[in-house]
């Protein structure tokens, strides 16, 4: 297949990416985007499995198969996959990372493209009546009501209908599907095309553009780059790949909210409960977070706690899980190989930090939710608590058991850290351009230089809406 020309080339189409070439396209760029998985076209279309837009439970489909995390291989990426919680962090948290040397992005200059992505999405809280029984009763015990939801008309309103739907239509956008960006081309320090594969075909594309903007998220998006020769020099010695740029920081700076389960056995009230939410047709996942603060917390709530529920083939589970959402480890991301089909070497790094702040408000995440537990609404719900369980009530043994446990909130950032040229751990600067490169953006949630404390589906988009808009401002 020859080369195609275009004005952008956008590498992902999650969250950010359908917000990226949207906006490139209403600016008038002749856009290309491609995605790793399918694209079942507009919402109107009728061709959306029905468990991508259930918001009652997250999909178990469409996934990438990391054994770290859950990652969306679909257009919308994870905004077709999530619980559907919109939360916004704190004003603070903006101003914080313009203070890290990222002008332009203090909260009162982001208000605009916080406002176009709130009328995107439209996010607003659960009714009481929609309420499963599980989260009406968190939200009794914890005084405190539904959080925002992306969901419409009973849909999980994805980026892709939030954002590209308006803009099908218009020929300037090519989508294409089930394709995975390979590897950036570059001619000294600037890139001249995109090698990408088709999935299931022996096919190869080469998309030539003016500018490449990466979009494949906190592990999409260094991967490319490790590839393309961009990134640290042990990486690109020891497979043997031919050197562009070293930039260390590409794969560090990994983030996630660590977060550990606690598991009940229902009451028999709760049983009930639980039949006529199936019955009438209320059964959710998620719809309540309780967002509070630990003994250690410094800067504001660092702690997020929600009943969670499943069902299984024969039983339903009823838990809260709680997350430290201020976390201070750093982990990594690294190519296993030159080949784009296999998958990262992904070391979430948790509870590693040094002063052992993560684990300690973790413990304190744990007592809170069993003091929940315990308060009236809750009670009438519980049995008894199978995890931790009664045998683990020490501060040690809550230490051991999350360690154990611990695993993610799916809200990866960080591993393309925006800040100075001069920081050797910064990749691309805050208007996303990488350092050293000429026509090489990223725009996503790896560019979050610190993780925002809450949901990060939001803060991705403003994120996408920010570098875009920096595209075409000569300033």
């Amino acid at each position: 297949m020859a080369p195609a020309e275009y004005d952008v080339v956008v590498a992902g189409a999650g969250s950010a990416g359908c917000a990226v070439a949207a906006a490139l396209v209403e600016q008038g760029a002749r856009v290309c985007l491609i995605e790793a998985g399918p694209d079942y076209g507009p919402r109107t279309g009728q061709r959306w499995p029905a468990e991508i837009l259930d918001p009652h439970r997250r999909p178990k489909t469409h996934d990438w198969g990391y054994d770290e995390e859950d990652r969306a291989r679909v257009m919308g990426g994870c905004s077709s996959h999530n619980q559907c919680a919109a939360l916004w962090p704190d004003d603070r948290e903006f101003d914080a990372w313009a203070a890290l040397g990222n002008p332009g992005w203090t909260a009162r200059e982001l208000q605009p493209f916080k406002a176009r992505v709130d009328t995107a999405l439209d996010p607003r809280p659960y009714p009481d009546r929609e309420l499963a029984s599980w989260q009406k009763a968190f939200a009794a015990a914890a005084g405190i009501g539904s959080f925002p939801a992306n969901v419409r008309q009973g849909v999980r309103w994805n980026a892709a209908f939030a954002f590209l739907d308006p803009v099908r239509r218009r020929t300037a956008l090519t989508i294409i599907d089930d394709t995975l960006a390979d590897r950036l081309v570059f001619t000294g320090a600037r890139a001249r095309s995109l090698i990408a594969r088709r999935r299931g075909r022996r096919e190869t594309l080469e998309l030539r553009a003016a500018r490449f903007v990466l979009c494949g998220g906190a592990f999409g998006s260094p991967m490319i780059l490790q590839r393309s020769g961009v990134g640290p020099r042990s990486v690109h010695r020891r497979l043997r790949i031919r050197p562009v740029l070293e930039r260390e920081g590409v794969g560090r700076n990994l983030q996630e909210h660590p977060g550990i389960g606690l598991l009940f056995e229902p009451s028999e009230a709760a049983g009930r409960a639980l039949v006529q939410d199936l019955v009438a047709h209320r059964f959710y996942q998620s719809q309540v977070i309780w967002r509070t603060r630990s003994r250690a917390g410094r800067g504001g709530e660092d702690i997020h706690l929600l009943p969670y529920q499943s069902l299984g083939a024969s039983d339903a589970t009823f838990g809260i899980l709680a997350f430290n959402v201020a976390p201070q480890s750093r982990g990594t991301v690294t190519i296993a190989a030159r080949d784009a089909r296999r998958k990262p070497a992904i070391d979430m790094g948790y509870l590693r930090d040094a002063g052992g702040r993560d684990l300690a408000v973790l413990v304190d995440a744990v007592s809170l939710a069993r003091r929940l537990a315990r308060r009236p609404a809750l009670r009438a719900m519980i049995d008894h608590e199978i995890d931790p369980g009664p045998r683990r009530r020490t501060a040690a043994q809550l230490r051991r058991f999350i360690r154990a446990d611990v695993s993610g909130y799916s809200h990866p950032v960080g591993t393309c850290a925006m800040g100075s040229a001069a920081d050797p751990m910064a990749v691309v600067d805050a208007r996303g351009r990488v350092h050293g490169l000429d026509n090489v953006v990223v725009a996503d949630a790896s560019i979050m230089p610190v993780i925002p404390r809450v949901n990060t589906n939001l803060t991705a988009m403003l994120v996408a809406l920010r570098v875009t808009a920096a595209l075409t401002d000569p300033s």
